[in-house]
């Protein structure tokens, strides 16, 4: 591991167990400010906090518990914003992207895993859940209050609408 390094980050680093003893102590800092973060969490503290999904009967709850453990690690843009130019995705990218679909991939049970099972971005994979659990209805609600908020309309009173 790392100096500062948590066991979460260290596990996600490598994905197989490896020797600490084998790793360097002169290996380059952590430089990046996602990196950082990332180094400074104790990722267990998110485990059992959210219910995986189940065939999408439980998709609004689960949908918004991940948005929050997402925005919370600072990688709810990787679900929210189009892919970037292949040119143009750094390390930083690439780490919270891959973060941020392999907490999505872990909290789905496994036939819903076999949905996204072959998505390679968290964008891709949050797209292909929502296209089959979300209701055409919810999404059309939550779409409509979004562009409410962004006008800022008074709801109130009729002279506003």
């Amino acid at each position: 591991m790392r100096r500062g390094e948590s066991r979460g980050l260290y596990r996600l680093r490598n994905c197989r167990p490896v020797d600490p003893e084998d790793i360097k102590d002169d290996e380059e800092e952590v430089t990046t400010p996602f990196m950082q973060a990332m180094t400074n969490k104790d990722f267990t503290s998110l485990v059992g906090k959210i219910t995986k999904l189940k065939e999408g009967s439980n998709y609004r709850i689960w949908a918004k518990n991940m948005e929050m453990c997402l925005l919370r690690n600072k990688c709810w843009d990787m679900v929210t914003s189009a892919l970037p130019a292949e040119q143009a995705r750094t390390e930083e990218w690439k780490t919270k992207d891959n973060w941020a679909r392999g907490e999505m991939h872990l909290y789905c049970e496994a036939d819903v895993q076999d949905i996204i099972i072959d998505s390679e971005h968290a964008h891709e994979s949050w797209i292909l859940l929502q296209n089959k659990y979300c209701k055409k209805s919810e999404l059309q609600v939550r779409r409509l209050k979004k562009d409410i908020s962004k006008k800022q309309i008074c709801t109130m009173c009729t002279p506003c609408l």
